[in-house]
């Protein structure tokens, strides 16, 4: 769509759906809509999930060199961002406020960081929140970053699918989402948007964060395994929870 200087075009967007990719409309109103709130443009797409078999629409921001600012990509915002790095990663971000779990080390919370991953976003729409959900992990001992990612949210009464699970592995958390949503502690689903950002469309990413996720479950059990008091226990116990996560996938699957 093309805008002269000086002058703005404003249109109605019904941002509660998505447009097809296919309509010529909906990336004139995603432009639109780019120029008004001065973000990166993007794309509204839908691609078929196999593992899945559903559909996801989501927002598609080429992005091809560095990590892109929270306010490059969705401008001024306090919306809750649960981001999925390709190489294996989950985080969380609001505001300025960033949390970083690892595997079986400490957490690092950083007050001074927006700044997100080229990877899938998930954003999380939530009222009346500050950033004490987040900074309350600081230094605390995680299993894995997504198992930290899961616990914040849920001190913000956000939870993963429809039975509040805890995931150890970011891509079991993130296709829970895209299967059965997020939810409240009643029970009542929550509002979220998906965006992919950066040069490689989402099947792609997806893959990616497949692979990961089934490297760090096997460092994890690896870094289990030089841990010296209680071993049995606690490698017992992940393996456990690691179980769970692929009977969660077992279960989306077959949906």
């Amino acid at each position: 769509m093309p805008i002269k200087a000086g002058k703005f075009i404003f249109l109605p967007l019904a941002l509660t759906g998505f447009l097809s990719l296919s309509s010529p409309a909906a990336h004139a109103a995603a432009l639109c809509e780019n120029v008004f709130n001065d973000v990166l443009e993007f794309d509204s797409r839908e691609t078929f999930i196999e593992e899945l078999n559903m559909k996801v629409n989501y927002r598609h921001v080429e992005f091809k060199k560095g990590d892109p600012r929270v306010a490059d990509v969705l401008g001024k915002t306090d919306d809750i961002l649960l981001g999925f790095a390709p190489y294996g990663h989950a985080y969380v971000v609001r505001e300025a406020t960033r949390l970083d779990g690892s595997v079986l080390t400490k957490a690092t919370v950083h007050d001074h960081m927006a700044e997100l991953e080229t990877g899938i976003v998930v954003r999380i729409k939530r009222k009346d929140l500050n950033n004490e959900f987040l900074r309350k992990f600081d230094n605390s001992w995680g299993v894995t970053c997504s198992k930290v990612a899961c616990a914040a949210l849920a001190k913000a009464d956000v939870f993963v699918g429809t039975n509040g699970a805890q995931f150890i592995s970011p891509y079991a958390a993130l296709t829970t989402i895209l299967k059965k949503g997020l939810h409240d502690g009643s029970g009542n689903p929550i509002q979220f948007e998906i965006y992919n950002i950066g040069k490689f469309d989402m099947p792609v990413m997806l893959h990616r964060l497949k692979e990961s996720s089934n490297r760090i479950q096997k460092e994890t059990v690896t870094k289990v395994g030089v841990i010296g008091t209680g071993i049995t226990a606690i490698t017992g116990t992940i393996l456990y929870l690691m179980h769970l996560d692929d009977e969660a996938e077992k279960a989306l699957k077959n949906k």
